[in-house]
């Protein structure tokens, strides 16, 4: 760990932890108190004989132990057997904090032997590395033992493994060796075997060998000199400052890890076992938070309630600038507006001309197809409402007809009286035009 590292987490080593260490036939149960300066143990206790006895019995013995103390209520963590849990060591390189649940949840089938629903699972990244601490266990092994503990009236904070407490115990109030170490110790599953190393951050397993065969395995696995000794799980922790006469730490190493790390939950690993729902929480750090947030909370009602009137009219002036760059906006739309519709009507204008163009040479079209040889025009006058046409026809009579029958025309008449010349009829005829009539299908067609 670096040197960083442990100066801050010194500093946050505060609190007040309650250990149970469940072993064969009886609970050893360690109070500590931790600070910067040291770690004082409170008091131990140890409730023999818990399988045999009604849970209420041995929990009121807990509970008169505890309150003698001043910690009746305290949520204690519980040391789960060995052999109850299965530990893992899962290298996964590259994946954020955000990341690490989904990549380990993909993982955990994988890493034992039970159906998915039979088991409660916990994981926490170790120190500096890539490796995450997994642990596994039986569901109606956590059952079994938070329903005991539950109605011997006990509260538990959390259900926790001798290689988590060992690991984070040793680096609140000092260093592991950097250059790697394993210990060997007995416990109610077995000898147990713990260490680390620069290649492997954490090794835990439970161990069935010769001590020869043991040490030369461990080390093999841990990368380290084959003529490494084993060191004792007490030299791993700081030295108590102040323990109660008798106490030994060589015997209850493990259970003196497990009272650190909960006196300490904030800067411990946070493999913990124990369903959320049927957790305890009673350190007073809990509060601390939500003191905070109050806090916070009345500073920022008290500048609110100083500030309002400066506030009204800073926003004041701002909806006035705004107003006033909208009504800039909206004066230079009128302006597009109005200049969009100029353009209008001087497209539809020009548009106009060139309707009329093409509806007068409709006009003269028709005109033309209907007054055939040898009847000619002379004359021909147009505007946008009528056409009159002078000229001379064999019979001039029947142009009327012929003019209105056209969709171009209408209430044909001759405006001068029929007048014989050399040739035939001499006539004046004026006609309205349809309005409609240059758009005809006829009159298309003819477009060029």
């Amino acid at each position: 760990m670096a040197v960083g590292t442990q100066g801050w987490r010194k500093w946050l080593a505060f609190g007040t932890g309650v250990a149970i260490e469940i072993v064969d036939d009886r609970l050893d149960v360690a109070i500590v108190r931790v600070r910067p300066d040291g770690v004082q143990v409170a008091a131990v206790h140890r409730i023999e004989n818990y399988r045999e006895r009604p849970a209420t019995v041995w929990g009121e013995e807990y509970a008169g132990f505890l309150g003698r103390h001043g910690l009746r209520r305290h949520a204690a963590v519980a040391l789960l057997p060995r052999h109850e849990v299965i530990v893992r060591c899962v290298s996964l390189p590259g994946v954020d904090k955000k990341a690490l649940d989904a990549a380990m949840r993909f993982q955990l089938e994988g890493l034992h032997p039970y159906p998915e629903e039979e088991v409660v699972s916990a994981w926490s990244r170790l120190d500096g590395s890539s490796q995450v601490l997994v642990a596994i266990a039986r569901w109606d092994a956590i059952d079994r033992w938070s329903t005991l503990f539950a109605e011997a009236g006990v509260p538990l904070a959390a259900f926790s493994f001798s290689a988590a407490c060992l690991y984070a115990a040793a680096r609140i109030l000092s260093s592991p060796r950097p250059e790697g170490f394993f210990a060997l110790f007995s416990s109610n599953s077995g000898l147990e075997a713990y260490g680390e190393s620069p290649t492997t951050p954490l090794l835990s397993s439970m161990v069935d060998l010769p001590p020869d065969r043991t040490c030369s395995l461990v080390t093999s696995q841990l990368r380290l000199p084959p003529e490494a000794a084993p060191v004792e799980p007490a030299s791993l922790l700081p030295a108590p400052r102040l323990a109660p006469q008798g106490f030994d730490l060589s015997t209850t190493a493990v259970l003196y890890a497990a009272a650190i790390t909960a006196a300490c939950p904030h800067i411990a690993l946070g493999v913990n076992l124990l369903p959320e729902a049927r957790r305890v929480v009673s350190s007073r750090l809990q509060y601390a938070p939500t003191a905070a947030l109050a806090t916070l909370l009345a500073l920022a009602a008290a500048l609110l309630l100083a500030q309002q009137p400066y506030e009204d009219r800073k926003y004041l002036r701002l909806v006035q600038s705004e107003v006033a760059k909208a009504q800039q906006r909206a004066d230079r739309l009128r302006q597009i507006d109005s200049a969009i519709e100029a353009a209008k009507w001087r497209i539809d204008l020009i548009d106009s001309f060139k309707k009329r163009s093409r509806a007068d040479a409709d006009v003269l079209r028709e005109l033309t197809s209907l007054v055939n040889p040898p009847a000619w025009a002379s004359y021909v006058a147009l505007n946008r409402t009528q056409v009159t046409v002078q000229g001379e026809a064999e019979q001039a009579a029947p142009l009327i007809e012929v003019l209105d029958k056209s969709p171009f025309f209408r209430n044909s008449e001759f405006i001068q009286g029929i007048s014989k010349t050399a040739s035939g009829e001499g006539f004046t005829i004026r006609a309205q035009r349809e309005a409609d009539g240059s758009s005809d299908t006829r009159g298309e067609q003819r477009r060029p």
